[in-house]
């Protein structure tokens, strides 16, 4: 259950921007991945296109947030991202509504002692950042994104 939660909250990170504009140029780090910025990934996330979003905009996403979380390092590594986009796409989510839906509905099912994998397939690599991470910045990370303009 704990995974899934905190799988659930590394999304969180991806759909917490709401299209706010912000510039950023680019290290190579952000522009390496099919690229975009702010903008386009804020629009992807407004038009229920969250399956499109490239690896460079989820990890210019992270950098927006990491300076108001201080006890958590969300500076994104190209396999990081990468593996939040292959979540997005695995399971098919375009929206924040479908995908809201789907989290609870996985935590659901693993708080009575099913198996969340039937709802919600979590890459491997996703497992590898949600360990870095730590269960522990959940509520960090969820207070971060509530505050996003």
């Amino acid at each position: 259950m704990k995974g899934v939660i905190t799988s659930a909250i590394m999304f969180g990170l991806v759909l917490g921007l709401n299209g706010c504009v912000l510039p950023f140029a680019g290290p190579e780090r952000l522009t390496n991945q099919g690229g975009g910025d702010l903008l386009t990934a804020g629009a992807k996330i407004a038009t229920n296109q969250l399956t499109s979003l490239t690896a460079d905009e989820v990890q210019i996403i992270g950098d927006f947030i990491n300076p108001q979380l201080p006890n958590v390092d969300l500076t994104l590594t190209d396999d990081e991202a990468a593996a939040i986009v292959e979540f997005l796409q695995v399971n098919n989510l375009n929206s924040l509504i479908e995908t809201q839906q789907k989290i609870s509905e996985a935590i659901a099912v693993a708080a009575v002692g099913g198996d969340a994998s039937t709802v919600l397939i979590i890459p491997e690599g996703l497992t590898s950042l949600i360990e870095r991470i730590g269960g522990d910045a959940a509520e960090d990370i969820w207070n971060a994104l509530g505050e996003l303009p």
